[in-house]
């Protein structure tokens, strides 16, 4: 009985130094984001949103699922690390994708706009805008799509800063990125006061067939 009670007084400080570590480095973490990336800074502060996320939504997403596709490897000659795909409509996104244009200086990412009306999806692994809107994506050159906070790891690794988000290979931190993130993405049109997303692609398909009837219907005199 004795030595029991010797064993359960032992492990209550080495249980609590663990926890004390894990809300180090979660502290730790965050810290760094906020000082380093605008978006993922905004991540950070959760409790000022207020929709509530359903994990059961047939169109949720997951940021922690990467899909592999091997249409569109690299070609050869291109030799960027990672092809972000951006909406250049959101303004908190913008200021993420311009710090990370004035970091990469080697040209490691090929920024995409999807926002574009040249927006190809058959030339981007056939992500169409409606996903790319509703969660980040980026295209590895072997064609493999990534989602989510891999996206940033990716991202930042091909800037040389891939320190900023090594801490979310752990995996009670990452899984907390990921819930972070998966908050913002549900709520980013609402903060950013734009419409829904299904307005969003109304839109955008009635701009593409003024743009093709223009193209169509001019008359060379």
């Amino acid at each position: 009985m004795s030595r029991n009670l010797s064993a359960y007084v032992v492990s209550v400080p080495v249980v609590r130094r663990q926890a004390q570590l894990a809300t180090c480095a979660s502290s730790r973490f965050i810290g760094a984001v906020r000082r380093m990336s605008p978006m993922a800074a905004s991540l950070s502060r959760p409790s000022r949103l207020v929709m509530t996320v359903s994990s059961s939504s047939p169109e949720r997403v997951s940021s922690r699922t990467a899909t592999i596709v091997k249409e569109q490897p690299q070609a050869a000659g291109d030799e960027w690390n990672v092809k972000l795909l951006y909406d250049s409509a959101c303004s908190l996104c913008m200021k993420e994708v311009n710090f990370l244009m004035r970091r990469d200086v080697n040209n490691k990412i090929k920024f995409v706009d999807i926002h574009a009306a040249d927006y190809k999806p058959e030339e981007n692994c056939n992500v169409t805008y409606e996903s790319a809107m509703k969660r980040i994506h980026a295209i590895l050159p072997d064609g493999t799509v990534i989602t989510g906070v891999q996206v940033f790891r990716k991202t930042y690794d091909a800037i040389g800063l891939s320190w900023v988000y090594a801490v979310t290979e752990i995996p009670f931190v990452g899984k907390i990125a990921d819930k972070l993130y998966d908050v913002w993405a549900d709520n980013r049109l609402r903060i950013t006061g734009r419409a829904e997303l299904a307005e969003l692609v109304r839109e955008r398909e009635e701009r593409l067939k003024d743009v093709s009837c223009d193209d169509e219907c001019s008359v060379d005199w």
